[in-house]
């Protein structure tokens, strides 16, 4: 018995139908047929597998763009946060309080002293050198 019989007949008769046609025409749908596994689990497996593909790649996809961001975030402050490298390192947990006392100096000794040769040794950072404050202190601070 040739079991592709029925399908040479349909073709004969109709030529014009497309093959995916013909498996419709052939094969009854799955809820006609009752069927608990078989053709119709294979066709759930393969949507929950089109489904999850398409999950894992929308996931993965923002994921990627979460994590660029952050390492571009991550990068902007750690490049200004060594900005200040250039004019040398020093330890600047107590900026507030140093910016007030060169304001003060300021107040008091007039902004020309940045100016002068011998400029303002400040005795009191760096003990017994002293910091040379004019060399060492941001302009218009």
């Amino acid at each position: 018995m040739n079991p592709h019989k029925p399908l040479d007949t349909l073709k004969k008769l109709q030529p014009e139908i497309k093959p995916s046609t013909l498996k419709t025409l052939i094969l009854p749908p799955a809820e006609k047929l009752n069927v608990k596994g078989g053709l119709a689990r294979m066709a759930e497996t393969r949507n929950l597998r089109e489904i999850f593909l398409e999950k894992l790649s929308e996931t993965v996809s923002s994921n990627i763009f979460t994590f660029s961001l952050l390492t571009a975030t991550l990068t902007a402050a750690f490049l200004l946060r060594i900005l200040p490298a250039k004019w040398g390192i020093y330890l600047s947990g107590l900026e507030s309080y140093w910016h007030y006392y060169v304001a003060k100096h300021m107040v008091e000794q007039g902004y020309s002293w940045i100016f002068q040769p011998q400029g303002w040794i400040d005795k009191l950072s760096w003990y017994p050198e002293g910091r040379d404050v004019a060399a060492t202190t941001f302009l218009g601070v």
